[in-house]
């Protein structure tokens, strides 16, 4: 036999089965949703710094020292070079402009320009033992070009000074042929022994050279004759 509930108890049974229908549906809309977090960034790790150890240099016996660096120098100015010169006596010469040495004891006169001998000329001084050339120091005076001494021509003189007549600087004395030719004396001499009459002898193309450098004013010194050179060879007249 079924029983029938009255009205006022199945509402009641409605009622309390809503109601805990409802308790599950706001149960189940109020549940915490799962929430993502975003990942944290990669950090890169701190490289370890490891220290060498140093090398006891003093324990190795095979050890190898460290390359120096090289220290650049500065380069140093070349020194000029000493010039050199034929004659002692080119100490005494003026160190600038133009000067004339004559070396009786070498037979040769030498010429500079600044302080620098840039030609060496044979020559014949005065013979000693007849009427030598005196030691002298002054400058180169006039021009006289062509002369006649002594039965003989000679060219390109220039005067010095006086003593027992003129002593000059001039080409070797020449006379002439029958065809009219110039025969030179005595050229042997040149820078060998002293001949002269107290004149300075030069060849005569020097005596050309030198008239063209224009000897005139130039400084000269004569040295004194002091007979270190034989005078042996020389012919005597």
């Amino acid at each position: 036999m079924t029983r029938i509930q009255p009205a006022d108890q199945r509402r009641r049974t409605a009622a309390v089965i809503f109601l805990l229908l409802s308790a599950v549906v706001m149960l189940a809309g109020c549940a915490p949703q799962p929430y993502t977090l975003a990942p944290l960034p990669t950090r890169t790790p701190k490289p370890t710094f490891t220290p060498t150890p140093a090398v006891d240099m003093s324990a190795q016996s095979d050890a190898v020292p460290p390359t120096p660096t090289a220290t650049v120098m500065a380069a140093q100015p070349t020194p000029a070079p000493t010039p050199t010169y034929s004659s002692p006596a080119a100490a005494e010469v003026p160190k600038t402009g133009r000067a004339i040495l004559v070396d009786q004891d070498q037979q040769y006169m030498y010429i500079f320009e600044n302080g620098v001998e840039i030609r060496a000329i044979p020559c014949s001084t005065g013979d000693p033992q007849n009427h030598g050339t005196k030691a002298w120091r002054g400058v180169v005076g006039e021009y006289v070009g062509t002369f006649y001494s002594y039965g003989t021509y000679a060219d390109y003189a220039w005067y010095l000074f006086d003593d027992h007549g003129r002593i000059m600087i001039h080409g070797a004395p020449y006379i002439f042929d029958e065809n009219g030719q110039r025969i030179y004396l005595e050229l042997d001499a040149l820078g060998r022994y002293p001949v002269s009459h107290g004149c300075i002898r030069i060849h005569p193309d020097e005596a050309r050279w030198l008239t063209f450098w224009n000897p005139k004013g130039v400084p000269i010194i004569i040295t004194p004759w002091t007979g270190k050179r034989s005078l042996a060879e020389a012919p005597r007249h």
